[in-house]
């Protein structure tokens, strides 16, 4: 079974959620077509994401519009990313499951 990401007690990442979460966030500086402010909205998408509540699915939309202008082989390995650390509301809006 897969490993949990957040404490069941506290809501608090895990140190290999909160890993993934840093890397995804990195990785947006490299996102050169974006402006900074789309990367700075992309940041605080992928916190949304991150955790269920009621900014999975702006955040979810606000990813997949932005990541989708990026392109590219860096925007490929931050949706992996992210879609690996979004909560299971936000997966099934960024998957279109």
């Amino acid at each position: 079974s897969k490993r949990p990401d957040w404490c069941s007690a506290c809501g608090t990442p895990f140190a290999w959620t909160a890993a993934k979460i840093a890397a995804a966030k990195e990785l947006t500086d490299e996102l050169d077509d974006l402006s900074t402010d789309d990367r700075e909205k992309l940041k605080q998408a992928i916190d949304d994401v991150s955790q269920e509540g009621p900014r999975n699915e702006l955040g979810a939309a606000r990813i997949k519009k932005l990541i989708g202008k990026a392109g590219g082989a860096v925007s490929k390995a931050l949706w992996q990313i992210t879609v690996d650390v979004a909560s299971e509301a936000a997966k099934k809006i960024l998957l279109g499951n």
